[in-house]
C-alpha cells in the first residue's frame, strides 16, 4: 500500500486560475470542496441567480460573480495583475 501526502492549495508553487460555471447543491457539496486541495485559484464563478453566484464566490473565494458565462470568460479576471 502506498501512502501519499495530501497536499492543500496553497503547498502549490504554481496554480490554475479557472472559473466555474453552475453554483447548485451538487457543486457545492461534490465540486468547490475539492478547490481547497487542488491546485487552482478561483477566479469567478457563474449561475443565472445573481444571488447565488454571489454567494459561491463570498463562500468559496472567488474574485467575480457572472450570470453570464460569455461575460466571464470575456472578463480580464484570467491574467495576473502586477498590483
Amino acid at each position: 500500500m502506498v501512502h501519499e501526502t495530501i497536499k492543500y492549495n496553497f503547498e502549490y508553487e504554481r496554480r490554475l486560475r479557472v472559473g466555474f460555471i453552475g453554483c447548485g447543491g451538487h457543486s457545492f457539496r461534490n465540486i468547490y470542496p475539492t478547490f481547497q486541495y487542488a491546485p487552482v485559484d478561483l477566479v469567478s464563478v457563474c449561475d443565472l441567480s445573481p444571488e447565488r453566484a454571489a454567494h459561491y464566490a463570498r463562500r468559496f473565494g472567488a474574485e467575480r460573480a457572472y450570470t453570464s458565462h460569455r461575460d466571464m470568460l470575456e472578463g480580464k479576471s484570467w491574467t495576473r495583475s502586477s498590483s
